[in-house]
């Protein structure tokens, strides 16, 4: 399998952001875009060998629960690099509400970086806290009680 080593992870539909260590809570519905100011524009945006290697890690885990493999996504990637950039500067977490200091919410920030969704979905961020590695994020997120490993095998 190859990979684009200048695309961030995420679902092929664009349901769950991942990148290493970052934003798990599941919102739906629609909202109103609020433009977030961008730290990094979508296109300048590299996902690193970490988290390509993260993204065969999670692929060999859903393919063991018969799940569909995840894409890579520019678009989410930038997202996903922004928050994480934007809770690592002003340090906080984003927690239950997974609100950005400015007020957005993730499907907000997915929308300011270019992502449209069409039709239902969903939209769902893991967030890790304090482990060196996305390895070690993902062992957390698949022993997890509460919402972690179920948001990683979500189907679509």
């Amino acid at each position: 399998m190859s990979i684009n080593p200048c695309i961030r992870l995420a679902y092929a539909a664009a349901l769950l952001v991942l990148v290493a260590l970052i934003p798990v809570v599941i919102t739906s519905g629609s909202s109103t875009a609020h433009a977030a100011p961008l730290a990094t524009s979508t296109g300048e945006y590299c996902a690193d060998a970490e988290e390509a290697g993260f993204l065969v890690l999670i692929n060999a885990h859903r393919a063991g629960q018969g799940v569909p493999p995840l894409v890579l996504s520019q678009a989410l990637g930038a997202a996903a690099f922004h928050y994480s950039d934007d809770m690592a500067t002003n340090n906080y977490i984003g927690g239950a509400t997974h609100r950005r200091l400015d007020g957005s919410n993730s499907l907000q920030n997915m929308q300011s970086h270019g992502y449209t969704p069409t039709g239902w979905y969903n939209v769902a961020e893991n967030l890790a806290y304090g482990t060196e590695t996305a390895v070690e994020a993902f062992a957390e997120w698949k022993g997890s009680t509460k919402g972690h490993n179920e948001t990683m095998l979500n189907p679509l």
